[in-house]
């Protein structure tokens, strides 16, 4: 996880305490949750247990408040109730004994929950973002620049191969040319040698 929570000392706060008598008799414990089947991960699941201790350590700071988390514990324990309107019916009912609990209590501690949640994923983004932009990003910009750089020197090695292609035709026509000349020369020279000689040798001979 390239993402961790910096924890934080814990303030003890102590509200005015509420009768919770009728949640007392349900054991506290970690909200049930069910995994997607397409998100059994072990960083989802690690990252699923890091939000329900979120959610546990802010109903331990407002203990022994009756609220969601509470609502929830004890709608959980009541699974044996196969009617989900039944469930939540039951639950309501028990819990909203504990004081003077309404509907529109749970839904604004639900609303505490939830923004503890939704500030989560605010600072994991942040985060996810700065390091996507470190480790991704970052990289992606060298691959353009370095890609650029691949293909100015294939075209500068398309460019060399080219001339060098061209310097070998002109190399082969100019061979050809210089040697016709070279050949043509040096016959010509050796035939005016041989003729020189042949006439030095008659001067020779023939003139005492």
């Amino acid at each position: 996880m390239f993402y961790e929570k910096e924890e934080k000392p814990k303030e003890k706060v102590v509200p005015p305490r509420k009768n919770v008598q009728a949640v007392t008799s349900v054991a506290i414990q970690p909200i049930n949750v069910t995994y997607p089947g397409s998100m059994n991960s072990a960083e989802y699941q690690a990252f699923r247990e890091q939000f329900m201790r979120i959610l546990d350590d802010e109903n331990k700071r407002n203990y022994p408040g009756n609220d969601y988390y509470e609502f929830v514990v004890m709608k959980n324990a009541m699974n044996a109730i196969p009617q989900e309107t039944l469930r939540y019916q039951a639950a309501f009912a028990g819990w909203s004994t504990g004081g003077n609990q309404t509907k529109k209590s749970l839904l604004e501690t639900a609303q505490v929950y939830l923004g503890l949640v939704e500030k989560e994923i605010k600072d994991f983004e942040s985060a996810y973002q700065q390091q996507y932009s470190q480790q991704v990003t970052k990289n992606e910009q060298i691959i353009d620049q370095k890609t650029k750089e691949i293909q100015s020197l294939v075209e500068r090695m398309n460019l060399l191969n080219a001339e060098v292609n061209q310097l070998k035709q002109e190399n082969t026509a100019n061979t050809a040319s210089l040697t016709v000349k070279h050949d043509a020369f040096m016959a010509a020279g050796e035939a005016q040698k041989r003729e020189i000689l042949d006439e030095m040798d008659k001067i020779n001979h023939y003139i005492t």
